[in-house]
């Protein structure tokens, strides 16, 4: 049995533009462009019953032969070839799955650093410097150990900064009065004394006295603007005089002079204060180190301390909220919005564990998303496609590029850094994996038409099911091979470009979606054919639909087949 050109229409490949322009004189349906492109792509191939070509001139290009290849083998073995692309998906995602390792990795305390760049390097050699330094020595000789929160985290610090809403410093009694009420809210925290760098002495009272810490023992912080200019009574915040203002303010206009005092004073003014006042100012309130029941965890061990810091975090977060009337919605976080305090200053805060714990609740809301794409593009490959069946496999299909590409990801590439950052590319290659499979659905959609339109001296002799199904593959198959390559091709190649990334997350997360962008691409050239055989061969038929059998006394025409095509695609093929 053989699906080709009919001999007694069979035309030379050279005559073909003429007679589709004399044919065009007559219907003015195509253009020549058109008519001459839908020839070359399968004119004067013949597919005999072995699944072999023979091909006139020119020559079927790699392309189609490979497409007739798979069309045979997936037409006449739907089901084999279905389980089986199935079922080395489901071993590779098994494999990641039970060794543990198809997880989000840790986060590291360098993950977001240039390890080369100087500032890096810099911050390297003191943290080397200050383990290396030798201890005083007790009187037996060892090495005493670091009492409980008796220094400063400053990496795990808040920094609140303050700016004025106009053109008057920042430094006047009112806003010093505000920015002294809003960092009570942090020291009358009651979760702040268990965190706090203790005063000299501090644990000794508390011990001997059998007391929890209270805000007493904690050390009063030297990087905040409301305890220079309050000094040690701040816990009232009793508006002060313009005089002692401006008499403060003042001198450290002088040590911004002095070189000496000029970075103790700079850490509260503005970049260019000079000889005005400033816009702006900050404070930065720390928390002791090290802590309680974790004198191994490091100070850069930002989310291991997050984690044991949260409930004084977490509370603090509660109270900004309310003094600022904000609230965080399902669509939008509060620090989208601009954080007024009455008419005194707009605010910016920063802290690790605040910006770990924003990080979580965007992706967190984030998550639903994911859900409603999902659900929006199987709907749309559903419709698409014509089929229910084709639409769950083929995104099921996209879904599980994931597991498949994280195993050459992780196991052949040896990468172990796999994060959120991954995991949202899940939305990219929702939109690149059912564009790759709506080329090959329109293709096959167009398939019978291309083979059994009389207007295109392309005939399908014989009724065998088998050939019609594969030859229809074959020309899906072959468009998607050519088509979806370039643009796979492209996209994948962008992503790779971010593998020069000296930033660590960007360069992986760039490796990563080639993979999957790779992975999509031998997806819908492998599985999707044979889905889409196992569908027209095994398929439900629609009620609506007439069947094949129903209407085999008579032969459908190139329209009546071309519609049914497109308006029922559930229709079983016989045997």
């Amino acid at each position: 049995m053989a699906v080709g050109v009919d001999s007694k229409d069979s035309v030379d490949l050279k005559a073909l533009p003429g007679m589709v322009q004399e044919d065009n004189k007559e219907q003015q349906k195509e253009s020549p462009e058109d008519s001459q492109n839908m020839a070359n792509d399968l004119a004067r191939v013949e597919v005999d019953d072995t699944g072999t070509t023979k091909t006139g001139k020119p020559d079927m290009p790699l392309s189609g032969r490979i497409s007739v290849q798979v069309g045979f083998a997936v037409a006449r073995h739907p089901c084999k070839a279905f389980c089986g692309c199935w079922g080395l998906i489901l071993v590779l995602t098994a494999i990641g799955i039970l060794s543990g390792e198809l997880s989000f990795s840790a986060d590291g305390s360098k993950d977001w650093h240039i390890l080369h760049d100087k500032h890096t390097e810099q911050r390297d050699a003191m943290d080397l410097a200050a383990k290396a330094v030798d201890c005083i020595p007790t009187a037996d000789g060892s090495c005493p150990e670091v009492q409980v929160r008796s220094q400063a985290n400053m990496r795990m610090a808040l920094t609140l900064i303050y700016k004025s809403p106009d053109d008057e410093t920042i430094l006047t009694p009112h806003r010093l009065q505000k920015a002294c009420e809003l960092e009570q809210l942090v020291l009358g925290n009651p979760h702040y004394p268990k965190y706090c760098v203790l005063r000299a002495g501090a644990l000794e009272d508390a011990t001997a006295q059998k007391r929890a810490y209270n805000l007493t023992d904690c050390q009063q912080s030297a990087f905040s603007v409301v305890q220079l200019f309050y000094g040690g009574d701040a816990s009232d915040c009793k508006p002060l005089t313009d005089e002692a203002v401006e008499a403060k303010a003042q001198q450290l206009l002088a040590m911004l002079a002095d070189p000496v005092l000029r970075l103790q004073a700079g850490f509260f003014m503005e970049a260019g204060t000079v000889d005005q006042l400033p816009k702006m100012t900050r404070s930065m309130i720390p928390i002791g180190h090290p802590l309680e029941g974790h004198a191994s965890v490091a100070m850069d061990s930002h989310n291991e301390l997050g984690d044991i810091t949260a409930p004084f975090w977490d509370s603090l977060e509660a109270d900004f909220l309310r003094k600022f009337d904000k609230a965080h919605g399902v669509m939008r976080t509060a620090y989208w919005e601009t954080w007024m305090l009455e008419d005194a200053f707009e605010l910016f805060f920063q802290s690790f564990p605040l910006v770990m714990a924003e990080q979580k609740r965007v992706v967190n809301s984030d998550t639903g998303f994911v859900l409603l794409a999902i659900i929006f593009v199987l709907g749309c490959l559903c419709w698409h496609s014509g089929s229910i069946f084709v639409g769950c496999v083929s995104l099921v299909q996209i879904v599980f590029s994931i597991p498949v590409a994280f195993f050459i990801y992780r196991f052949i590439g040896q990468v172990t850094f796999f994060q959120q950052l991954h995991a949202i590319l899940i939305f990219i290659m929702l939109g690149v994996g059912a564009d790759s499979v709506f080329v090959f659905s329109d293709a096959f959609r167009q398939s019978t038409e291309l083979l059994r339109d009389a207007k295109t001296t392309i005939r399908v002799s014989g009724d065998d099911d088998v050939s019609r199904l594969a030859a229809r593959i074959a020309v899906a198959h072959q468009r998607t091979l050519v088509s979806v390559f370039n643009t796979s091709f492209t996209t994948g190649v962008a992503f790779l470009a971010t593998a020069i990334s000296p930033i660590m997350p960007i360069r992986t997360m760039g490796i990563f979606a080639c993979l999957l962008v790779i992975i999509n691409y031998i997806f819908v050239i492998t599985v999707t054919p044979a889905v889409f055989a196992t569908w027209q061969t095994y398929g439900i038929q629609c009620p609506s639909c007439p069947s094949r059998k129903a209407n085999a006394a008579s032969e459908p025409t190139a329209v009546d087949e071309a519609t049914a095509v497109q308006t029922c695609r559930w229709e079983p093929l016989e045997r």
